[in-house]
């Protein structure tokens, strides 16, 4: 909502249920949408508890100096850390405090 607060009223009607149409079609394609909610967290808590068993106590991925990975962890696991929309998958986070420490 706040995306689309300073457009005018006939964006504001027309365009959030397009990029949702849009967004659902695409997680549907991926796949990710075709599990039940209970599966997709299920799924989401594997993938981090693996990330996070990666990781171990390093700052890092591979060692001592970030890297690309490190980069692409950090997008991912900052998504679900700080987006207030992602309440479940934020608290599935909380278990691995590794991850949140690298975010």
């Amino acid at each position: 909502d706040q995306i689309y607060a300073l457009a005018p009223a006939v964006v504001r009607s027309l365009v959030p249920p397009l990029v949702h149409k849009h967004m659902k079609k695409r997680l549907w394609n991926h796949g990710v949408a075709r599990y039940p909610k209970a599966e997709r967290l299920l799924k989401v808590d594997h993938s981090l508890k693996a990330l996070s068993h990666l990781l171990g106590s390093q700052d890092f991925i591979f060692g001592d100096q970030p890297c690309t990975t490190d980069a692409v962890i950090f997008a991912m696991v900052g998504n679900i850390y700080f987006d207030n929309a992602l309440e479940e998958p934020a608290e599935i986070l909380e278990k691995y405090p590794n991850l949140i420490e690298h975010t």
